[in-house]
Formats: structure tokens, C-alpha cells, sequence
């Protein structure tokens, strides 16, 4: 599966799923994003264009999906080695075949070839890296 042809086109196609995040300092020429989220403070690959801005950005949160599994509780986000994430929260979508709106306090845009059920709660592991798309 294609999932996007180009970082731009990406954006502009799924930008109404975008977020403000504060993305803090980070040196010059580094490829990772740091954003303060709800859940806390998350890497995310950034596919923008340098350099990165700092402070409120708006920010498409992009991951794919690994592995799936259900689950209750609040939204949450746990750090795995690698790169990768688990994070938990509910399927409030499917913009477009194969892509799905996760709600985990913050909008994610998932991948996935499972098709994840609207409205469900759930725990998904990400393939590293989680993703972030903007202007």
C-alpha cells in the first residue's frame, strides 16, 4: 500500500485532521520533532520542510499500525524502544480506505490494512517512526 506521494500532497490531502502542538527547540538539521501533547511530550519524524518552527503548530500526526488490540480506559501513550509507540484511545473514522482517525487526547491519522471499527476503543503498537506532516 502507497501511503502517501509526497510529504506536501500528504498534508494537503489529510490537513483537516491536523493539530496544534507546541513543537520545542531542537538543534539545527535534526530530523525529530519534539511536541507537548496532551499525553506528554512525544518524538515525531518530522517531513516538513526545514527549518522546523517552534511554539503552536499546526501538525498532522501520522503513524502505521503494527499490531492491534482492544482496550479501555483513558488515552494513553507509552514510549517503546526503537523509535515506536504504543498508544490507546477510539476510532472516530475513515477518511479514506486504509487510513483511520484515532482520538488519544490528540488526532492521529493511522495506516492500517486491519480495518479498525468506528467508534471502538483500542490499543495499537506503531511501526517506528510516528510521523509529522506540515506546512
Amino acid at each position: 500500500m502507497v501511503l502517501e506521494e509526497s510529504p506536501d500532497t500528504f498534508f494537503e490531502r489529510f490537513s483537516q485532521y491536523a493539530t496544534q502542538l507546541d513543537l520545542l527547540p531542537v538543534p539545527e538539521g535534526w530530523p525529530l520533532l519534539e511536541a507537548h501533547t496532551p499525553l506528554g511530550l512525544i518524538f515525531l519524524f518530522d517531513r516538513g520542510t526545514p527549518p522546523a518552527p517552534l511554539g503552536p503548530t499546526d501538525v498532522l500526526v501520522h503513524g502505521v499500525v503494527r499490531e492491534v488490540r482492544p482496550a479501555e480506559g483513558k488515552p494513553r501513550l507509552t514510549p517503546r524502544t526503537g523509535g515506536a509507540y504504543t498508544i490507546s484511545g477510539r476510532v472516530s473514522g475513515e477518511p479514506a480506505p486504509g487510513f483511520f482517525l484515532f482520538d488519544a487526547g490528540f488526532p492521529i491519522l493511522l495506516a492500517s490494512q486491519t480495518p479498525l471499527e468506528p467508534e471502538t476503543r483500542i490499543e495499537v503498537d506503531l511501526e517506528p517512526p510516528l510521523m509529522a506532516f506540515r506546512k
